[in-house]
Formats: C-alpha cells, sequence, structure tokens
C-alpha cells in the first residue's frame, strides 16, 4: 500500500524500526525496509506519477549530455559484453573533441535528447577482433557504425566511394 502523506511513510518506518527486524537492522543499511512492500510501493506510485516521469527523464538527460556519462555508458557496455575497454576519458575526449566523423568526415552532433540521432558520435573498432583498445579506435557518426557493422574499413570506405558516385550521377 503506497502511502499519500510523507509523514504516514515516515510513521510506518518508526513503527517498523520498533520491530525485531528493524531493531536488528540499526546501524546497517536498511535493507530489510527499502525492500519491504511498503518502500516499493510509495517509490513505484512516485516513479509511475508525472512528476517521477519527468524526474526520471530530466535526470537521463543531464548525465547522457555529459561526456562523462557518455563516456561510462560506452564502457560499462562494452564490459558488459565482455569487451576489452582499457581507454581514459581523456584519450575518449580526444577522439570525439573535433566532431567530424573519421570515415565520412560529416560533422557530429550531440543530441542528449535523442540517443539513437544518427549524427551522433560512436566509438567504432578498426578491428572488431581487438577490444575498445588505444590505436584501435575512431570516432564516426552512429550511421556510419551500424552501416560498417563487422565488415572491413576499406570495404567500407569503397561502398561509400560507389554510394556517393551512384547519387552524384543521379542529381
Amino acid at each position: 500500500m503506497a502511502y499519500a502523506n510523507p509523514d504516514d511513510a515516515r510513521a510506518y518506518r518508526q513503527r517498523w524500526l520498533q520491530t525485531d527486524a528493524g531493531r536488528e537492522s540499526r546501524g546497517r543499511t536498511l535493507g530489510r525496509y527499502h525492500a519491504s512492500p511498503l518502500y516499493r510501493d510509495t517509490l513505484g506510485a512516485y516513479r509511475a506519477s508525472p512528476q517521477g516521469q519527468a524526474a526520471s527523464r530530466r535526470a537521463k538527460l543531464n548525465y547522457r549530455a555529459t561526456l562523462g556519462g557518455w563516456y561510462r555508458t560506452v564502457r560499462d557496455r562494452a564490459l558488459g559484453h565482455g569487451i576489452d575497454f582499457t581507454l581514459s576519458q581523456e584519450e575518449v575526449e580526444a577522439l570525439v573533441a573535433p566532431m567530424i566523423c573519421a570515415v565520412t568526415g560529416m560533422p557530429l552532433e550531440w543530441r542528449p535528447e535523442e540517443p539513437r540521432y544518427l549524427l551522433s558520435p560512436s566509438l567504432d573498432r578498426l578491428d572488431g577482433a581487438r577490444g575498445y583498445v588505444p590505436g584501435n579506435v575512431q570516432c564516426v557518426a552512429l550511421w556510419a557504425n551500424f552501416a560498417r557493422g563487422s565488415s572491413d574499413l576499406e570495404e567500407f570506405k569503397q561502398v561509400l566511394a560507389q554510394f556517393k558516385g551512384a547519387t552524384d550521377g543521379a542529381q
């Protein structure tokens, strides 16, 4: 049951602290309290409310808006997939700083409100068998990273040149 009034939630917590479980948890994290139905319901109700959803969106935008947040997201995703990631944040900043795609030469744009924006910077591994290690990474447009997939870089550049030639002739 969720309490709309925070004072009711505090009163519940005080009553809970008087129980054996509450007394045992003093001086430690209140894991049992945070796992209680009251806490889950109260938090769930807040997160489901328009105010909670707006706060969540703002927090995500603020996090993604920073290069540090983007760096940690990329690093954690790579490590979660078992891919080596030894680049420091400063090395990634140096790769991204020009905001120019290394493959197409197109300017890149940060759009935190659109995390899958096709002109967003993306880290591309030159050799897919190696991880995100110095000398094996370049900054490209997200669409170019998607389009290249696991193909060879030179092969991808040839396809781009053919596509450019085909589109120049169509005009």
